[in-house]
């Protein structure tokens, strides 16, 4: 689930980083996603990454693009 609390902005696009464990600088890979949630709501966001995951791993939403609301 992805919320937007921002009252006055449309989320576009969202980057989440996914790493694992045990961590080292090549274990992180970036994935910008696109969607659209708009203001001061909830929407339901699938990701399929396309690469196999191991036992270990994490997850974080890292940054988002948007436009003003109308």
């Amino acid at each position: 689930m992805a919320d937007n609390g921002l009252p006055g902005w449309t989320i576009t696009e969202v980057t989440s980083a996914v790493t694992w464990s045990p961590y080292g600088k090549d274990d992180v890979r970036y994935f910008q996603v696109p969607v659209i949630i708009q203001p001061r709501t909830t929407e339901h966001v699938a990701v399929r990454l396309g690469l196999q995951l191991p036992t270990r791993w994490s997850w974080q939403n890292v940054g988002a693009k948007g436009y003003p609301a109308k």
